[in-house]
């Protein structure tokens, strides 16, 4: 894992070494399948996956309406293509009666979700978002569990991510264990990385601006830098921070 530079920080979470468009081209079953992108956010996963289904449709699901002005104003920026369906709507209680999208899926969604509404959001979000996916339809999801971390740079920004700012990310066992209940076989969990990591410097600003989005984005109560930085900067000096270095995509079927 090698240290980003200070222009690959820049655009590090608009590129993410590629990894959205790697998943997304993995993934394509058929090329007009009914997509189910959910907590979407900005859109960077959305236009991969309508990209590799130029045939298709990707329906994406967030509930900020501030995400779809983002989104829309990132698309024309990159040139996205149109065949998605912006749907501001509440994760936990996704408006789909029967089973038919052939794909549901979330890159990263879950820890948001975590962070205001626990593990019980993310159980309600999935059980959604499985009732929704046809019989045979893939359920994926793009997480960051830490008990499948193996580098300490990885360790440490999934242990701040949850501690800190909220954004938990739960073990693998929980998925398994989530996945079984909702009648989905696990097909694979395949590990995608970027290959990068951020040097100290552009940790600090990681943090100082992740602290200040808590406190007013989120209205949560966030310790001040210093505080995190006292508990995290030796280990951050030591061997660098590795945000979303390894990105694990959780491959299911439902049954």
């Amino acid at each position: 894992m090698r240290y980003m530079t200070d222009e690959e920080y820049d655009e590090y979470w608009d590129e993410l070494g590629g990894i959205r468009e790697d998943i997304a081209r993995d993934l394509v079953a058929n090329q007009d399948a009914l997509i189910l992108d959910v907590a979407c956010g900005w859109g960077y996963y959305t236009f991969q996956l309508a990209r590799c289904h130029p045939a298709g449709l990707v329906v994406a699901v967030d509930i900020v309406p501030s995400a779809f002005t983002n989104m829309e104003r990132k698309a024309n920026d990159l040139d996205a293509p149109d065949n998605i369906a912006p749907l501001i709507a509440d994760a936990t209680r996704l408006p789909f009666r029967g089973g038919n999208f052939d794909h549901s899926t979330s890159f990263l969604g879950m820890r948001d979700i975590y962070m205001t509404l626990g593990s019980e959001g993310v159980e309600s979000t999935m059980k959604g978002l499985t009732k929704a996916t046809k019989s045979k339809g893939l359920v994926t999801l793009a997480v960051t569990p830490p008990d499948l971390a193996e580098t300490e740079e990885e360790r440490i920004a999934i242990e701040v991510e949850g501690e800190v700012f909220g954004a938990k990310s739960l073990p693998s066992t929980f998925y398994r264990d989530l996945y079984n209940a909702m009648d989905v076989r696990l097909l694979d969990i395949k590990p995608y990385s970027t290959g990068m990591k951020m040097t100290v410097e552009q940790t600090k600003t990681e943090l100082r601006d992740g602290l200040e989005i808590c406190k007013e984005v989120y209205r949560r109560d966030v310790p001040g830098f210093e505080e995190v930085w006292s508990r995290y900067g030796p280990i951050v000096e030591k061997h660098g921070y590795g945000m979303y270095s390894v990105i694990r995509v959780l491959v299911g079927e439902k049954g």
